[in-house]
């Protein structure tokens, strides 16, 4: 059947189409339950980082991407007027009470499951703020972006769990879906 709302023809005969779907339903029912991929997707943004504020950067190309097992600024593309985006999974292995802390000049942000943690934007030297929040042992979406004016650069995420010790997120607390199609 064809669908006349559509604004292109693909030329696809019903058989085509079917197997075409089949094929894709399957990649991402296969991917959704992939083990995760260690470490957590990095995107580097040349900009105009103004003040304190997060930039705007859905939509935006990044200059560079990368996997990377620890969250600092090794991936940058350049020294001054950056942003880095990572992005993945935290897994987190008991459950309770956990703080974040993030450590940076300049600024930088942390979200856990879509809510926000740690907001730690200031144009300052190196210094560092925490957040908590309550998770169970498992699997939460991450993410963390910072932002470079000039000056120094330096960016660390660390974590203290129910029964621990402050220390850097470990390169095993880090993961990413696969995307393989």
């Amino acid at each position: 059947d064809r669908r006349p709302d559509l604004a292109h023809d693909f030329a696809l005969s019903h058989a085509e189409a079917t197997n075409l779907a089949a094929h894709l339903l399957r990649a991402q029912a296969s991917n959704a339950d992939a083990a995760p991929a260690p470490g957590l997707d990095c995107e580097c943004f040349e900009l105009d980082v103004l003040g304190d504020e997060m930039p705007q950067l859905d939509g935006l190309q990044p200059t560079a991407k990368g996997v990377t097992d620890v969250v600092d600024v090794r991936l940058r593309s350049r020294d001054d007027r950056f942003a880095l985006r990572f992005s993945g999974l935290l897994l987190v292995p008991e459950s309770g009470q956990w703080t974040f802390t993030l450590g940076s000049d300049d600024s930088s942000w942390l979200w856990i499951d879509d809510a926000l943690v740690v907001e730690n934007a200031k144009v300052a030297p190196h210094r560092r703020k925490s957040g908590k929040v309550t998770l169970a042992a498992g699997s939460h979406r991450v993410r963390i972006v910072f932002t470079e004016i000039g000056g120094q650069e330096s960016l660390e995420f660390l974590w203290r769990g129910p029964s621990g010790a402050e220390e850097l997120v470990p390169a095993s607390a880090l993961a990413r879906r696969s995307t393989t199609l």
